[in-house]
């Protein structure tokens, strides 16, 4: 189940061996290599899901997931920063004419994100006064904007509400202006997305540009912008996990297809124990992919015949995205346990997609009650979950 003949599908498929050739290169620096940031930029990859009218492509929902499914078999800390560009996407699609033109002036470069409240937002004139400190920002040191995600605040400090809760917002600043910690370069696990800790000390937001995941508000009345913020968001990040998922497969198989036992001379392919776990893998594997891409298909054509998508709609895509980044943390870990002896190295790709998989599915712990709520519509209740 592929798109034929998507042109960003096709133009990742081209500018992916720039990624494996730098990919070591960009863990050493913790940061994307200049030339993959280049070459992605030249691309159209940090712009997948900006309007048309900034001269973005506004792919369809399950050409993101595959164009970012073939980055990440490559590289996934580099579809990682194409994954948070899409919330500048979505910024500039709840923005106006001059906002969304001043925040894609350059499509070329990629746009930095933090989903962590980190700071707060006050209205000044002409745009917001950001203040605070974000322990994760992908693209810090790459991007030319920054979304960092503040609580909103009134000009005289008492807090914005939303439905009697803190109104929190996705605010658009300019790297230049922000300091950059390096925190990044001690991590394990999805080096090179570059996601150091940054501070704001009364940074300036232009205009209007910011975004809500919970009051998207959306200008441009189009099915890309019409889909639940975070679910779009969790699309790009199940997107990777595809990736890094399908690249250690294919690592698992070459790394015992020649390697001999030092003990009895043994092909270590020939076991049966390590043939089981690569078919299981691979056929999980494939099971989860059929099933996340379905679900989103279902969701993309809703949005697109309506303006909009019900929970019932969304759940399957929901359930799929977020169980299969666990099943792909399973499915590595037990390749890498079957592989030999070579897996231990750092820079071997069963090691690297071992740690890049723990790293992501760190950030899933919160959704996992969405999962329950697919259980809840199968059996004729109400979903609970706010985000379902």
């Amino acid at each position: 189940m592929t798109i034929e003949g998507s042109p960003t599908v096709d133009a990742a498929r081209r500018v992916a061996p720039t990624l494996a050739a730098h990919r070591q290169d960009a863990d050493r620096a913790a940061r994307m290599a200049p030339a993959v940031c280049d070459a992605m930029g030249r691309a159209g990859m940090f712009a997948l899901c900006a309007p048309r009218e900034c001269g973005g492509a506004e792919v369809g929902l399950v050409e993101l997931v595959e164009t970012i499914e073939v980055l990440a078999r490559a590289d996934p800390g580099a579809a990682w920063h194409v994954g948070n560009s899409v919330v500048a996407g979505c910024c500039a699609a709840s923005s106006g004419p001059a906002d969304r033109a001043e925040l894609f002036a350059d499509l070329t470069r990629p746009f930095g994100f933090s989903a962590v409240p980190g700071g707060t937002a006050r209205p000044v004139d002409g745009g917001w006064s950001i203040t605070g400190r974000w322990p994760f920002v992908t693209g810090s040191l790459d991007a030319g904007w920054l979304g960092l995600t503040a609580r909103v605040h009134e000009a005289d400090g008492s807090p914005r509400l939303l439905d009697g809760r803190p109104l929190v917002r996705t605010f658009y600043v300019r790297a230049a202006d922000v300091q950059v910690e390096p925190t990044w370069e001690a991590v394990a696990g999805m080096r090179s997305s570059g996601s150091n800790a940054v501070a704001a000390d009364a940074v300036r937001s232009p205009g209007e540009l910011s975004y809500s995941f919970f009051d998207p508000r959306p200008l441009l009345p189009r099915p890309l912008y019409q889909i639940v913020p975070y679910q779009l968001f969790w699309a790009t990040v199940v997107g990777t996990v595809l990736g890094i998922w399908a690249a250690a497969v294919d690592a698992a198989a070459a790394t015992v297809s020649g390697k001999r036992s030092s003990i009895d001379g043994g092909l270590a392919a020939e076991l049966v124990s390590v043939q089981h776990t690569l078919a299981e893998a691979e056929t999980t594997r494939r099971a989860f992919r059929l099933a996340v891409l379905d679900g989103l298909r279902g969701v993309w054509e809703a949005a697109s015949a309506r303006g909009g998508t019900t929970a019932t709609e969304r759940a399957p895509a929901w359930a799929a995205m977020i169980l299969a980044p666990d099943r792909a943390r399973e499915s590595v870990s037990r390749l890498y346990a079957a592989a030999t002896t070579q897996v231990w190295l750092a820079s071997h790709p069963l090691a690297r997609a071992v740690a890049d998989l723990h790293a992501i599915t760190v950030a899933f712990e919160r959704f996992r009650p969405i999962v329950a709520d697919h259980g809840r519509q199968l059996a004729g209740l109400e979903p609970l979950h706010p985000l379902a």
